[in-house]
């Protein structure tokens, strides 16, 4: 997508810097195999029955960081859905999630929490007030992310229309945005040319929106949320 009212771009044919590439790439499936190992639900030991399973005191292997989730697909699908909202090109609002992938790290809270996640599917035709009736609401009771110690952080795709005219709509179903006090804050940083700005109020929900051709006339919902770790007893 070419930015509006820009000349049409000369494609370079190539990779313009070679080191650079495989500099960024070894970093980021670095980076991706130790957010995996990180949120994980439960610990993979590296020793089961005198058999090593991955080196101690390293991390598992990527695979083996998959088995430390109860719901590991479900898990790598939310995870998609959120890369796919920080890179979406026709992203509908510079104030959403979709470019302000720093409010996830502004909601991680002091106290020991988990990641809670979600991702589902819509049936073709079935709309995202459907989908939520039918399925979200109850799903968000069951795993917790109907409450926790922060906003609740969701990437809704779809696969294809306008993201834009969805975008009123949608905000009011799910109450995100930010506070009246957190828009005047935001502004406000720009203004003054700053990074970031204390505001008040809390928000309920973050989104961000991307297409994904892949879903035809489906809608895939992805919930993020930190929470209160279980009881143990």
């Amino acid at each position: 997508m070419n930015p509006p009212n820009s000349p049409a771009p000369q494609l370079l044919g190539e990779v313009p810097d070679r080191e650079e590439f495989a500099a960024s790439l070894a970093q980021s499936l670095d980076a991706l195999h130790r957010f995996v190992h990180a949120a994980r639900e439960w610990t993979l030991p590296p020793v089961v029955n005198g058999c090593e399973r991955y080196p101690e005191g390293e991390l598992p292997y990527s695979f083996q960081a998959a088995w430390q989730y109860q719901r590991p697909q479900e898990f790598q699908q939310s995870l998609l859905d959120f890369l796919r909202v920080c890179f979406e090109p026709e992203a509908p609002g510079s104030l959403l999630l979709n470019g302000n992938q720093g409010l996830l790290l502004e909601a991680l809270p002091t106290q020991p929490f988990r990641l809670a996640y979600l991702s589902e599917t819509g049936q073709p035709g079935e709309t995202l007030a459907e989908l939520k009736m039918r399925v979200l609401d109850r799903r968000c009771a069951e795993l917790g992310l109907d409450r926790g110690l922060g906003p609740l952080f969701g990437a809704i795709c779809w696969g294809e229309g306008s993201l834009l005219q969805r975008l009123a709509a949608t905000q009011t179903l799910f109450s995100a945005g930010l506070t009246a006090a957190q828009w005047l804050g935001t502004w406000a940083a720009e203004i003054q040319g700053e990074a970031s700005v204390e505001t008040t109020g809390e928000p309920i929900c973050h989104l961000g929106y991307a297409i994904d051709g892949a879903l035809g006339d489906r809608v895939r919902v992805s919930l993020w949320r930190f929470c209160a770790p279980p009881l143990v007893h």
